[in-house]
């Protein structure tokens, strides 16, 4: 792929819900760089107050934040709000396996380990969201 010219994430809205500066700034960039449109960042409780207006494609939300949890981050989603965004992603560390369990239950779409690369965002990205071309 040529990322000066492919823009695979062409348009897509993105939200993502990280307590970590570094982490935000790795997604935000990957996702720019592969064409993505807005997107909008910020902590779990904070980006749950923004889901509703800002209506993404796709949500990346970190397992580990404070003082919601990945797991009830999705469960207010998709149970307390009742949307029906198209791609929930998590990212965790390997040792947080056990989370995505709980995660899936609350309408996990995919899973990105942390360390994470540029291509597995926009592959994982793009299988949740139909492999958009």
């Amino acid at each position: 792929m040529d990322w000066n010219r492919d823009k695979p994430l062409n348009g897509v809205r993105s939200l993502l819900a990280t307590d970590k500066q570094l982490t935000k700034e790795i997604l935000v960039a990957a996702l720019r760089y592969a064409g993505a449109g807005q997107i909008m960042a910020g902590s779990g409780p904070e980006m749950l107050e923004a889901v509703r207006a800002f209506k993404p494609d796709v949500i990346f939300a970190e397992f580990d934040m404070n003082p919601l949890d990945g797991n009830a981050f999705f469960s207010h989603i998709r149970f307390d709000f009742k949307l029906n965004i198209p791609a929930i992603l998590l990212f965790h560390e390997e040792d947080q396996k056990k989370a995505m369990v709980g995660a899936r239950q609350a309408g996990l779409n995919g899973a990105l380990p942390i360390p994470f690369t540029r291509d597995a965002v926009v592959g994982m990205t793009r299988k949740v969201l139909g492999a958009r071309s």
